[in-house]
């Protein structure tokens, strides 16, 4: 068995070698191509590098060196279409390396070429700062019901509403125009408080004034399809650390019911005796499962070379009604216990959201 480990490790180590030395021989190759170079011998540069230029499996420091040598030699020898190709593995390989351009013949080259983004993909975290609904028909758990106050004021221990997404941009029209789409969850919490004059007691017959709080929550897979201005012009992004946009679009989205919960209800009547909780009361068959949204807002990028660091404030509202007609009274918990029935109602709401990604550059003749 050792035998066996010893004649592999020799193996290994005549296959290695040969490896490092090729490395090697690049980067000596390189010095020496510099030094041709300076003593005017450009075909012996050429003949120096060419090898090494098709290796990929140098180092990229040492292979965008020898492209950068090779192109500045092929077009003082006026070797123009080579340089050009020379030039675009170059952009391949790395379209953020400096180039001499103090040399005219390498500006006007590089001045020859746009690299662009053609793509951009990322993950994205966001928090629902305000949320509010929005009325269309009030109804009543029962008909003699006073309600003197309704707000949706946040308890400090109330949790804040997030959002989770994986994002795609393509560009447009070879324009500062992307098209975005992914795929994301939204979950929304909403806090009511109600101050009712006349709510039912427990056995249904007597009335006293009562005040009703619970937090819901809606949690909804989103399928955006957004559409993104840049501020910047698509083939400055590359040389702009910072880019302004703007969106709009929609989202279709689908309710995950089972989430779809009021959060800690409680009804309090004068005195403790007959106030009434709960930590968890479903109402999922009280929620339409599928609905439409706006979506709407403004952010920037801050890029580092290909990938970024995104920060935007969007605007969401649902565009139908999140209320079932047909399951309105049927939450025995709510209606009886709580005094509770839903309106028609539709919800808009902000949100802050950071992210990171990657741009997928491209690069090509004007």
């Amino acid at each position: 068995m050792k035998k066996t480990h010893l004649n592999l490790l020799v193996l290994l180590s005549f296959l290695t070698v040969p490896l490092l030395g090729q490395r090697e021989d690049c980067t000596e190759n390189l010095l020496r191509a510099h030094r041709l170079y300076e003593q005017g011998r450009l075909y012996e540069v050429i003949s120096t590098l060419e090898r090494c230029a098709a290796d990929e499996s140098i180092s990229r420091p040492v292979r965008r060196e020898i492209l950068s040598l090779l192109q500045e030699t092929h077009l003082f020898l006026d070797n123009d279409k080579m340089a050009d190709s020379i030039h675009l593995k170059l952009l391949r390989l790395d379209p953020f390396f400096k180039q001499n351009t103090d040399i005219p013949e390498v500006k006007y080259l590089v001045d020859q070429y746009e690299t662009y983004p053609i793509a951009t993909y990322g993950v994205r975290l966001g928090i629902y700062t305000i949320t509010r609904p929005i009325i269309e028909q009030e109804f009543l758990a029962f008909s003699e019901l006073d309600i003197q106050d309704l707000n949706y004021k946040r308890r400090n221990d109330d949790l804040y509403g997030w959002t989770v997404h994986a994002d795609l941009s393509f560009n447009l029209f070879k324009s500062s125009v992307e098209i975005t789409t992914g795929i994301g969850i939204s979950n929304i919490y909403l806090r009511r408080n109600y101050q009712l004059g006349n709510a039912r007691l427990p056995g249904g017959e007597a009335q006293a004034p009562a005040s009703l709080t619970f937090l819901e929550r809606l949690r909804s897979t989103q399928l955006p399809f957004l559409l993104q201005i840049n501020a910047v012009p698509r083939s400055e992004i590359i040389h702009s650390r910072f880019i302004p946009y703007f969106f709009v679009g929609g989202a279709p989205e689908y309710l995950i019911k089972h989430a779809a919960q009021a959060i800690g209800p409680e009804i309090d009547f004068p005195g403790d005796a007959d106030d009434r909780s709960a930590s968890l009361i479903g109402i999922g068959d009280q929620r339409k499962r599928f609905n439409f949204s706006l979506l709407a807002g403004a952010g920037g990028k801050f890029r580092f070379k290909r990938t970024y660091v995104s920060f935007d404030v969007r605007y969401h509202r649902l565009m139908q009604k999140v209320t079932s007609n047909s399951e309105r009274f049927t939450n025995d918990a709510l209606l009886n216990t709580f005094n509770y029935a839903d309106n028609d109602f539709k919800l808009h709401s902000v949100n802050c959201s950071i992210g990171v990604g990657l741009f997928l550059f491209r690069s090509k003749r004007r």
